[in-house]
């Protein structure tokens, strides 16, 4: 399964592919291929500098150029949630590519990292919401990556020579503390002058020159299997440990390259010579054996009489491939060892091979290795596969095993190529983001998750990323830029006059700012920023309970609050009072009655932002009343409980500060209401709501009664998304949307069904729905990129410019925005 970021860019006129996709790691200086000791690939000479150089063209390396008998299946299904979808589309071009389990990123030729497909251990680096996207993701805001890897549930990549891991982190190989790492962070100690980075299963490794002509390797995390390669074989070490034996007995500092499988390590040096290290049960460290080796130990030779050596290498979850000459050859064969369940190595009627054992055929120039399937890139152009297809890994519409090459549907053209579990992308030299196979996770990064039984293109036009809805306004933000539309009475809109039938635009922030993320309360509305490095909160409109953050001053312009250097997210606008988080830490402000902001304090309000508790992974907040989810699961609320929205089953008893819910200890979706009186969340895959319910807005009837603990509803739906509006509750389950409680303005999008919806009823038919959000009496959503709005709209905030609207139609889109 391990995919590996690869050069995206390398000038393949008759260049042997200097990008192995191999599972989880990216390569050093991918422009450079060393002579001194290993012969040129195909159509390169050697020069005096000691690398390889086009003919004719000696002063400079090789250029990083853009990256130039079964029915096939039908590929209809339905979409995915992306509640947190990317600041911009993917662009075209990319110069590295890395699949891991069921995630994958990009490194593009602007040096921004994208990434998309499952995030439930936050390993795209965007936070923990969602816990999936289709839609490509840009992490943070740095311009200077040069390299990704994807792991199995973390991710590293390098910025400006530094090392940077996310997701993850149970055994140490994100390198910090914490089980889970929300977003890009040096480990600790890492410094500078890394070259080459490899996410394996549990843990990490990289390439460091910290001092010149020294290039050292470093690994960390679980060493169960002795996959760290220093000796020791311990269960985990977040402390990076350099590999420092090996089986010659020597201590090298010529490593070139680096490659983690599931729980087994490999590196080339710049002889050319491999070496492979941790578990070996199917033969993946190449020895010719099957013993763990808990040091660096050569690769036995093709042949005994053959001096093997290699430009690139990839692991697997269980194998390991290489591609490279036999005795100064120079044709690029493969050559594959380990596990072959399902042929993942493509050799027939072999369950596992302990020694590199050759391909068929030759010239070829990118790989990568998957779970089930192979993927390569021939010196003739095309992509092809082979090994388990069941779940579209073969990319050439089938579902079936190939037992040999099966050419994709990318038939010409050169490409790096790289494998996920049951998945694979392809980055064309010529531009373009081809993905294929499994996608539970939106590991194909179209916005669905459906099958792909054949390649698809990455779609890199602008969409909708993120919609949020108040009592009398909307905001979103489309390709990172900031919209607000409806009623503007307390300057709620950021924008002048009285109100805003249509999406406008919100001219504050940096030049060169990506807005992230927008809630709007009762007349007050805020929003994160990503400039740079640097993450900013900024509130405007009502500031009667300090919900703006700068004072109960009265209607405020955007500004800025809080810490400057905050790793804002998770933000969340109960109506009068916010909270957001700053890492796993809880920031609130606003109305504080009723210890609405769980601080134990029952004063006034908080009149800027103030630090409270955490750790938490999200927060929601409701009428003078919150919640907040843990990383285990685990739901606490605080404030009011007059209408039981505490969820302990007590007596009403107004909680000061965030007591846990004992019987939701799984919850992946939580939901508080706008200006309401209830919560619901995803706990066990069943839908699970407390609180008041008079208008069935928990998904089930109560006959009106508040229910003071988490009461199953949703008659079978499994939200991955929710949204509580102030009487109505909306969710997403497997790209379909359904609502439940009042519908007295329409807001559950038909007006066919009564003033209430006592169980989640869909809302049309489609399928594509990416995010969704509730607020007083109307409701707005995502689907396929373009806004949809419903329900009351007496204020214009539909943004459609017209009257209430009982079923959801496409918010309009001003010249500024198309």
């Amino acid at each position: 399964m391990r995919a590996r970021g690869s050069s995206a860019e390398l000038l393949l006129a008759a260049t042997l592919a200097l990008v192995a996709a191999a599972c989880f790691r990216p390569e050093v200086d991918r422009c450079k291929i060393s002579c001194e000791d290993l012969a040129c690939p195909l159509g390169l000479e050697c020069a005096a500098d000691g690398y390889c150089h086009r003919p004719g063209d000696p002063t400079d390396p090789p250029t990083c150029a853009a990256p130039d008998d079964d029915a096939a299946v039908p590929d209809d299904g339905a979409p995915i949630d992306a509640a947190l979808p990317p600041d911009a589309a993917l662009p075209s071009r990319v110069t590295d590519l890395a699949a891991g389990s069921h995630h994958a990123c990009v490194v593009d030729a602007d040096t921004r990292l994208v990434c998309w497909g499952d995030n439930r251990r936050a390993q795209l680096g965007i936070g923990t919401a969602p816990a999936r996207t289709g839609m490509p993701q840009i992490v943070g805001a740095e311009t200077s990556w040069s390299a990704v890897d994807a792991g199995w549930n973390h991710t590293c990549g390098i910025n400006n020579g530094e090392l940077f891991c996310w997701g993850n982190n149970d055994s140490g190989q994100c390198g910090g503390s914490g089980s889970t790492v929300i977003a890009p962070t040096q480990p600790s100690g890492s410094g500078s002058g890394w070259l080459a980075i490899a996410a394996g299963g549990v843990h990490s490794c990289g390439i460091r020159e910290a001092v010149a002509g020294e290039r050292r390797l470093y690994c960390w995390g679980s060493d169960s299997r002795g996959q760290l390669g220093d000796g020791a074989g311990v269960t985990g070490n977040a402390a990076l440990r350099e590999v420092a034996m090996s089986s010659d007995g020597a201590v090298h500092t010529d490593w070139e390259d680096v490659t983690a499988g599931y729980d087994h390590t490999c590196a080339r040096r710049a002889g050319g010579e491999a070496y492979c290290w941790g578990s070996n049960d199917h033969g993946q460290v190449g020895d010719d054996s099957e013993l763990d080796r808990f040091v660096p130990t050569r690769v036995a030779a093709s042949s005994p009489s053959a001096l093997t050596r290699y430009w690139r290498i990839d692991a697997g979850a269980n194998a390991t491939c290489a591609l490279g000459q036999v005795d100064d050859a120079s044709d690029g064969e493969l050559y594959c060892w380990g596990d072959n369940s399902g042929n993942l190595l493509g050799l027939p009627g072999v369950p596992e091979a302990d020694v590199p054992t050759q391909l068929a055929g030759d010239n070829w120039t990118f790989f990568g290795v998957g779970t089930y399937a192979t993927c390569a890139a021939p010196l003739a152009g095309g992509v092809q596969c082979w090994g388990n297809g069941n779940t579209g890994a073969l990319g050439d519409g089938t579902w079936r095993i190939a037992t040999s090459p099966t050419p994709t549907a990318l038939t010409s053209g050169q490409f790096d190529v790289v494998a996920g579990t049951d998945f694979a992308c392809a980055a064309s030299h010529a531009g373009g983001v081809w993905c294929w196979g499994a996608n539970p996770h939106g590991e194909p990064g179209d916005g669905t998750i459906a099958t792909k039984y054949a390649p698809t293109l990455i779609d890199d036009a602008g969409a909708w990323t993120w919609v949020s809805t108040g009592e009398t306004h909307s905001c979103g933000i489309r390709d990172g830029e900031l919209y607000c539309w409806g009623w503007n009475e307390s300057a709620q809109l950021g924008v002048a006059g009285a109100e805003a039938l249509e999406p406008t635009h919100v001219d504050i922030g940096a030049a060169g700012g990506t807005w992230r993320e927008v809630e709007v309360g009762h007349r007050t509305s805020c929003a994160i920023e990503q400039d740079g490095g640097d993450r900013r909160l900024w509130c405007w409109g009502t500031d009667t309970d300090g919900q703006t953050g700068q004072g109960m001053t009265g209607p405020r312009s955007p500004v800025t609050i809080g810490p400057a250097s905050a790793a804002w997210h998770g933000l969340s606008h109960g109506g009068n009072a916010v909270c957001a988080l700053d890492g796993d830490q809880r920031w609130c402000w606003g109305l504080a009655l009723g210890y609405g902001l769980g601080n134990g304090d029952d004063a006034l309000a908080v009149t800027v932002p103030t630090s409270i508790d955490g750790p938490w992974i999200a927060v929601t907040m409701g009428n003078q009343f919150g919640c907040a989810l843990a990383a285990s699961g685990a739901v606490s609320c605080w404030g009011l409980d007059h209408r039981g929205q505490q969820g302990d089953g007590a007596a009403i008893s107004t909680h000061p500060t965030p007591t846990a819910i004992a019987s939701l200890t799984t919850a992946t979706a939580l939901a508080a209401a706008f200006r309401g009186d209830h919560a619901v969340a995803t706990d066990g895959g069943q839908l699970r709501g407390w609180g008041r319910n008079d208008y069935e807005q928990l998904g089930h009837s109560s006959g009106d009664a508040d229910v003071t603990s988490p009461t199953q509803g949703g008659a079978g739906r499994t939200f991955e998304q929710l949204s509580a509006g102030t009487r109505h509750t909306v969710g997403i389950d497997d790209g379909r949307l359904y609502c439940m409680g009042d519908n007295s303005g329409a807001q559950c999008g038909n007006e066919a069904l009564g003033f209430s919806v006592a169980t989640p009823t869909q809302i049309g038919t489609a399928t594509d729905w990416q995010r969704i959000d509730a607020g007083l009496e109307h409701t707005c959503g995502i689907r396929g990129g373009a806004l949809y709005c419903w329900g009351n709209n007496v204020h214009g905030q539909l943004g459609d410019g017209t009257g209430a609207r009982p079923v959801p139609v496409p918010a309009s889109l001003p010249d500024t925005v198309n």
